[in-house]
């Protein structure tokens, strides 16, 4: 009895193994294959959902930020997506595995669906939804569970009566089988085999090893437990645990062999399963194209995937080594420091970042970190976590945001980006810890329409990247330069007075008469200035400078009209 108590333990445990095995391999999926969601707290509604949502749903992913969550198919009506929402501000986590999602198109899927509450900076509760699509799963699970169903049974109810016995009569070697014995061979109740027969039910290889046992038995009392496969005698291949031992009459002489007959089919599926998990997880995280790794609660790395080699140029010997700050560059090292002190004292479950490493060889690699926190019971054991070179999508958004920002034809500021980086000096003169005296230079490139009408257009692009150069040697890298538009330029000149002004304009005037002395175009170039200062005890915003400076170049020029006139 101990013995079938022990293997019903043992079973359970392989089949708690299994499930955190499988658990472990959905994790590595979830990051990129689940759909996630982020809902305000107050008021329920979707902020940010991941492109997945859209693959799951078939909503368009800018169709659902402002949405509920029973508008996109998760909950029946607004009532019961309420009712979810107040059970989930009770309990602060919930998790429904066969929830129904009906898609856009009308389509029903099965779906495992978990959310938690947590605080963002500032005090904002927000909610974090994950949704995984579990309809092939549940529909393999359900074929499963009715193909064993009755084997299951059978095996439960012989567990508990001690059924499956049999029992070998010596010297007549007679078998006598229970009828439970019988079912697991597929005979009917009652069936009494020879024990040439009953051997006969495994596999030629393994005859052999089983008259071994019964004979030593039988000899000398040598007790046996094995476990082999075995066919049924409808021809069904089952795996069985069989116990024998000797029983002695009152002079000490063995009489018969007693014992049980156990069906661990199932227990060998499941250690069949555990094995191809185990081994699937290991092709998925040895072959990924992302960084895996885990850490002690100290940060120090426990385990490192071979991706470290392709993206950082590290061995996982040597990684194995090393702090996981040891390769964040330095100016990252603190916030990254704070972050993760955080996710530990606040027990946040998830979390993501963003920050430059460093490879081996000294080269910067912008990585996306997908951090999970490890636990053993209540205890924080350390984190496992997910990196994705981001490099190629940085550098993409700096190049957009540069765009945005800058004229493309000179690459001098545009309006955009003089207005929000000249405003953003004038606040800093305006601070007390900095007082900044600046001049706002206005410049109108004289006689383009001349030179385009004169020499064509592409020659009057080019009279302007000039103007925008000539600008560039003449002010200081700390100065802002813009082109508005057309043959309008300005300047932010920063540490500039009214004492220097003249000689700043002086010395723009005698980079144009440089350039117009090298005779290198058929045309000299020219220009108008007006000049707006700025005073750090006003209200002005940088557009009121803009203004006054356009007005005096403004009246510069008509001036310089009127003068050639008379």
């Amino acid at each position: 009895m101990n013995n079938e108590i022990n293997n019903m333990s043992g079973l359970a445990k392989i089949r708690e193994d299994l499930n955190v095995s499988e658990l472990r391999c959905r994790w590595f999926f979830e990051s990129a294959r689940d759909g996630m969601l982020i809902l305000d707290a107050a008021s329920g509604k979707i902020i940010e959902a991941n492109p997945f949502i859209s693959q799951l749903s078939g909503y368009p992913r800018d169709e659902i930020p402002g949405r509920e969550l029973w508008e996109i198919g998760l909950f029946k009506d607004k009532r019961e997506n309420d009712a979810a929402l107040c059970e989930l501000s009770e309990k602060g986590s919930v998790r429904h595995e066969n929830l129904l999602l009906e898609t856009k198109a009308g389509q029903t899927l099965e779906v495992e669906f978990a959310a938690s509450v947590y605080a963002e900076e500032g005090d904002r509760r927000v909610i974090q939804c994950r949704i995984s699509d579990i309809s092939e799963r549940r529909r393999a699970e359900k074929e499963r569970e009715e193909a064993t169903q009755n084997t299951l049974l059978a095996h439960i109810a012989g567990k508990a009566a001690r059924l499956g016995g049999w029992t070998i009569h010596l010297p007549e070697k007679t078998l006598i089988w229970s009828d439970e014995n019988c079912a697991i061979h597929d005979v009917p109740p009652g069936y009494k085999p020879t024990l040439e027969e009953g051997i006969g039910y495994f596999p030629p290889e393994y005859r052999e090893q089983v008259i071994r046992y019964v004979e030593n038995c039988a000899k000398d009392g040598t007790s046996y437990d094995f476990e082999l496969p075995k066919y049924t005698a409808k021809g069904r291949l089952i795996w069985v645990r069989s116990i024998g031992e000797a029983v002695r009459d009152a002079d000490g002489k063995i009489i018969r062999l007693q014992g049980a007959f156990q069906d661990i089919t199932v227990r060998r599926q499941a250690e069949q399963e555990l094995r191809a998990s185990q081994e699937q997880y290991k092709q998925m995280v040895e072959h990924a194209s992302d960084i895996i790794y885990k850490t002690d609660v100290a940060g120090r790395f426990t385990f490192i995937n071979p991706t470290i080699h392709k993206i950082l140029k590290y061995t996982e010997e040597e990684f194995l080594n090393l702090h996981y700050l040891d390769v964040v560059r330095p100016d990252f090292r603190q916030a990254l420091r704070r972050a993760y002190g955080r996710q530990l004292s606040r027990r946040t479950p998830n979390t993501y970042y963003e920050f430059i490493a460093l490879t081996k060889d000294g080269a910067e690699v912008w990585l996306g970190q997908h951090a999970q926190l490890l636990c053993k019971g209540d205890q924080i054991t350390g984190f496992q976590a997910i990196c994705r070179d981001i490099t190629n999508k940085k550098q993409t958004e700096e190049e957009l945001r540069n765009l945005s920002l800058t004229d493309e034809l000179t690459g001098l500021y545009n309006r955009r980006g003089f207005l929000a980086l000249g405003e953003h000096q004038l606040k800093l003169s305006q601070s007390k810890r900095i007082e900044k005296k600046l001049l706002v230079i206005y410049i109108d490139l004289d006689g383009l329409k001349q030179i385009n009408d004169t020499f064509g257009h592409d020659e009057g692009s080019r009279a302007i990247v000039k103007t925008a150069e000539l600008l560039k040697q003449t002010f200081r890298h700390s100065d802002l330069i813009a082109r508005l538009g057309g043959d309008e330029f300005v300047v932010l000149a920063i540490e500039a007075n009214e004492e220097n002004t003249e000689m700043i304009v002086s010395r723009l005037q005698e980079n144009f008469k440089n350039h117009n002395a090298r005779k290198t175009h058929a045309y000299d170039l020219s220009f108008s200035f007006g000049v707006a200062r700025f005073d750090s005890k006003g209200d002005l915003k940088i557009e009121d400078l803009i203004k006054t400076a356009d007005m005096e170049m403004y009246h510069q020029k008509r001036s310089k009209k009127s003068h050639k006139t008379g």
